[in-house]
């Protein structure tokens, strides 16, 4: 089932990658900047890109710091190499892409500072293996930066999994905030701050997505904006973007700590 759903993804986004359609999806400036400024980007350290596509988020901080090493990761080898063509062509000595396979990444144990994953950890077949995976790549005091969207609170019948799993393109399951902090923090990863964003996802009208719509309540309907317009159904997504960090001591007092505050503290991203 985890080979199934990364084949999934790789023979959807490969398709999608050059399409006018992905660009504005992916592209917003705002919320990239934002996630700039709450990652706090250094000199002379390594960074790391999980789920790159054309490398929206590494080009920028690679030419934002150019002292810094990037790495852009993605199961799907022709991007790859194109991003690697492009970063030579503009000259980018700090920028590198490599493909993997979608569960390992692919470096050293305690090798990396900070890594992102912007619109990808719904793909992740083994969130919880993905988790430990991102841990033992995180130097102490690393960070990991995740964008992803969230279904709605009132979403009782999981209509934004539903939605995306029509697509049949390896989505796997929008998380709430509180399951993403539980499971961070099972690896001594706490949170440290968080801001929302949203993006809009627009899907070709069907019947499939024509008999969801008709099973769903208005309520639900309502909260994530449904509207359908030149054959075209598009639903507005509250997108949670948290930082999280390395506790230094994650091995041993450092996961009870984590998950001392994970049940002592309420969520400094909830949603008002």
């Amino acid at each position: 089932m985890v080979n199934d759903s990364i084949d999934k993804a790789r023979d959807q986004f490969e398709k999608d990658l050059n399409t006018k359609e992905y660009s504005v999806i992916t592209s917003d400036e705002e919320q990239l900047n934002r996630i700039i400024r709450e990652c706090r980007f250094e000199r002379n350290l390594s960074y790391v890109d999980i789920g790159t596509g054309r490398g929206y988020v590494a080009f920028a901080i690679a030419k934002l710091f150019p002292q810094s090493t990037m790495t852009g990761i993605d199961i799907i080898e022709s991007v790859i190499d194109k991003n690697n063509e492009e970063a030579i062509k503009q000259n980018k000595m700090n920028l590198g892409f490599k493909c993997f396979d979608g569960i390992k990444l692919p470096f050293e144990t305690q090798s990396i500072n900070g890594a992102i994953a912007r619109y990808s950890f719904h793909h992740f077949p083994n969130a919880e293996m993905s988790v430990k995976e991102i841990s033992r790549i995180l130097k102490d005091d690393g960070f990991f930066f995740i964008s992803d969207p969230i279904p709605e609170r009132n979403d009782s019948i999981k209509f934004a999994d539903k939605f995306s799993l029509i697509r049949n393109d390896g989505h796997i399951k929008y998380y709430h905030e509180i399951e993403l902090k539980k499971m961070f923090a099972e690896q001594g990863i706490i949170q440290e701050s968080c801001f929302y964003s949203s993006v809009v996802i627009p899907r070709e009208i069907n019947s499939q997505y024509q008999e969801l719509l008709n099973k769903t309540p208005d309520e639900i309907k309502k909260s994530y904006k449904v509207i359908i317009e030149n054959g075209k159904l598009k639903i507005t997504v509250t997108v949670a973007n948290i930082l999280f960090r390395k506790n230094k001591s994650h091995l041993t007092d450092g996961v009870a700590d984590a998950r001392m505050k994970l049940s002592t503290t309420g969520s400094r991203c909830e949603r008002s």
